[in-house]
């Protein structure tokens, strides 16, 4: 019986304007049966799974979050860190693999590095956002035509922001990577913790399941814990020279569900955000959302 709030719902989520028109309420000699309880219940978890929808988990029955992934640009996200790491580094040439929508490469821009991006696909805007865009498929490391569009191009800093869960060898793209660096150049990953609470808890339960974002992103094809991150940067010959772990992103989160957060967007993190961070920090292994490193080949 709630198909009404099931209806609205949708239209809320289109964005239209829903009028309502009073109508005669006429009621027939029947017998009204519906358990008022269980169409509560089940009108509570239509809502909770709209709004769980919009902050990309589940399959997006009641909202989808698209394709182009989102920057987080707050202090404790991953993509802040990165960008943190990259400001304190000089004016530099900069490989962003992965780079979706151009978002974090003109975040580069903007603090004086020349960042050339690629991906899959041309995200709209993409080649605004980049000083060079290079559309090429990444899943099996550097193919011959991404090759010859870099033609021996070196580059000081290689950025790979949440991309290695989603190709199926990593290793192999590290290693492509690896050899387009120039002299001193580094290496900036980022990648989510499978080992957090929160698909250890669902994969304990037999829930295990995909997500539209997060953890559990419906487009990952591969998962790391910390031991297995670490083993994977070995055998790709490249050290670690700063690793660093961050908790759930709360402020996006808040944001795509439309609710208000416990900060002020682009101020400091709230008290939730702030014990999330510490819990991190204390036990990555638990707690961390995404571990972030800077490597350097070994």
């Amino acid at each position: 019986f709630d198909f009404d709030t099931e209806i609205i719902i949708q239209l809320v989520e289109s964005g239209l304007r829903i009028k309502e028109i009073p109508i005669p309420t006429y009621y027939g000699d029947e017998i009204c049966r519906v358990n008022g309880m269980r169409y509560a219940a089940d009108v509570a978890t239509d809502v909770v799974s709209w709004r769980l929808n919009k902050m990309g988990l589940g399959q997006g029955r009641y909202a989808d979050v698209g394709e182009e992934y989102d920057l987080k640009p707050t202090q404790d996200s991953s993509h802040g860190v990165l960008l943190r790491w990259l400001d304190s580094m000089p004016a530099s040439k900069v490989l962003d693999l992965g780079c979706s929508g151009g978002q974090f490469a003109e975040a580069a821009r903007a603090s004086g590095h020349q960042v050339t991006g690629v991906d899959l696909a041309a995200a709209p805007g993409v080649e605004d956002r980049t000083d060079r865009f290079i559309q090429a498929d990444l899943d099996a490391g550097f193919d011959e035509a991404l090759l010859a569009e870099l033609d021996g191009e070196r580059f000081d800093v290689v950025v790979m922001g949440d991309v290695l869960e989603h190709v199926r060898q990593p290793g192999r793209l590290l290693a492509d990577a690896r050899n387009a660096l120039g002299s001193g150049g580094s290496m900036l990953i980022s990648v989510p913790n499978f080992g957090h609470w929160y698909p250890r808890t669902r994969t304990a339960l037999g829930a295990f399941d995909y997500d539209m974002r997060g953890i559990l992103d419906r487009t990952h094809v591969r998962f790391f814990t910390r031991r297995s991150f670490r083993r994977l940067l070995d055998d790709a010959k490249l050290r670690v020279v700063r690793f660093d772990q961050v908790g759930l992103p709360l402020g996006a989160l808040a944001e795509r569900a439309d609710t208000a957060g416990d900060s002020d967007g682009g101020g400091g993190p709230g008290l939730v955000a702030k014990t999330e961070g510490a819990l991190a920090h204390a036990w990555p292994t638990m707690f961390a959302y995404q571990f972030v490193v800077k490597v350097e080949p070994a």
